[in-house]
């Protein structure tokens, strides 16, 4: 922890906090929090302010990574993979030219968010959304940049202050004061959570020389230099969010509001699952991964890979397990018949959630060859699946439909993954 706190642990504390099966461990136990988190969320909305409201807090929820998406043009995907074994004054100087981006573009977007809530007559549900949008894509890419500077278990800390703390403290607050049982209210609380997230990281890089770096001019060369040399990553950023969120959509387009709820409700299991296995295991190994292809250490580069695909895909069926074991009896808490009547649904989609996790593994790995172009066609493949036989499985199968998108995409994925894989011992 030398780089963030500019203290050297001894050698058996870092053997002991640098192993992967230690690291592994303390971040599955940090994400199961976030897991049992977000599904409390769930559970409190759809009981006590019922499942269009769920609905509309999941499209939200989606709207929020879609603008991120877009927001980071890409930018940051390079910024912090270029992050591992960078110098501190140039990454200062990145962040600081990054950061001063992102805050004038949010800006333009307040008058977006005037004539979104003139139009829904919902004025201060959309200004709190847009701060939630600023928040989470600042405590977002702190927790990625941490982390690819080899720090997974202190980055996921600043994620679970973003992500879970001020569910908790919700949940607790609106269950004793039922005035809190409002958009408006999970809103305020997720902003919260999010600048304590970005508290947490200023904290962490206090020692980073950022003086001297806002002590330089801005070099408004930068942006275009960044996006133009970005913009494959950028392509890659959003067509993966797009894909990611967009059968909530296509849910509440074809079938309705109450349906999104339910998709909500069951997707937010599997997404919490997924997230788990993501950041606990694929993110963990990304900068070993890197590191190795840019060594030109091929042979190795395949071990860590094999290690992190096994890896990923036992963890997820265990949890898909348990969770397919234990939902009949918490979905009771709910107190709704209809999520009781889908129970079948959420089965169906853990079923498929294995395949999945493989298929982001193999994506993950193109990201840490550099594989950029691949990375694009991945992306594309992805989404115009996710549309194309959503749209069509939806309008068909109902729910059932996402099941098929979920199995052609990630199908299709390792597929192209595999025929784009370098054949030689050496890169």
């Amino acid at each position: 922890m030398r780089v963030l706190a500019g203290r050297t642990p001894s050698p058996a504390f870092k053997r002991l906090w640098d192993g992967d099966t230690f690291s592994s461990l303390v971040i599955m136990g940090m994400r199961i929090g976030m897991l049992a988190a977000k599904f409390i969320l769930s559970l409190f909305i759809a009981r006590y302010m019922g499942l269009e409201e769920l609905g509309v807090y999941g499209l939200i929820v989606g709207a929020s990574g879609t603008v991120q998406a877009v927001m980071r043009g890409g930018v940051f995907t390079s910024l912090s993979r270029e992050a591992v074994g960078q110098p501190q004054a140039e990454l200062a100087d990145n962040l600081r030219h990054y950061g001063l981006g992102i805050i004038a573009l949010y800006t333009l977007l307040i008058p977006l968010a005037l004539l979104a809530g003139a139009w829904f007559d919902a004025q201060h549900i959309a200004l709190l959304a847009l701060a939630v949008f600023v928040t989470e894509h600042l405590s977002y890419d702190s927790f990625i940049l941490i982390n690819n500077l080899q720090y997974p278990k202190i980055a996921n800390l600043i994620f679970s202050a973003q992500s879970a703390i001020w569910i908790y403290l919700f949940v607790a607050a609106a269950f004793f004061a039922p005035e809190l049982r409002s958009l408006e209210a999970i809103l305020a609380f997720w902003i919260g959570g999010g600048l304590f997230a970005l508290a947490i990281a200023g904290g962490l890089s206090h020692k980073w020389p950022w003086r001297a770096a806002f002590r330089r001019r801005i070099d408004f060369d930068w942006y275009p230099k960044n996006i133009r040399r970005s913009f494959r990553l950028y392509i890659v950023d959003v067509l993966s969010v797009f894909s990611y969120y967009i059968d909530r959509y296509i849910v509440t387009a074809f079938l309705s509001l109450e349906l999104t709820g339910i998709y909500i409700f069951f997707g937010q299991i599997v997404t919490a699952i997924w997230n788990l296995v993501n950041s606990g295991v694929m993110i963990v190994y990304r900068p070993r991964l890197i590191q190795q292809y840019d060594n030109r250490d091929m042979k190795h580069f395949n071990t860590t890979f094999k290690a992190c695909l096994v890896r990923t895909v036992l963890t997820t069926v265990a949890l898909c397990l348990l969770a397919a074991a234990a939902m009949p009896f918490i979905v009771t808490l709910a107190d709704r018949e209809q999520l009781l009547a889908h129970l079948p649904f959420l089965w169906a989609l853990l079923s498929v959630l294995p395949l999945r996790a493989a298929a982001t593994a193999g994506g993950n790995a193109l990201y840490t060859m550099h594989k950029d172009r691949e990375n694009i066609i991945y992306s594309i493949i992805g989404f115009a699946l996710s549309l194309v036989v959503g749209v069509i499985g939806v309008a068909l199968f109902g729910l059932y439909g996402i099941v098929l998108s979920t199995v052609a995409v990630a199908f299709a994925s390792i597929v192209y993954t595999r025929s784009v894989w370098p054949r030689r011992s050496h890169v």
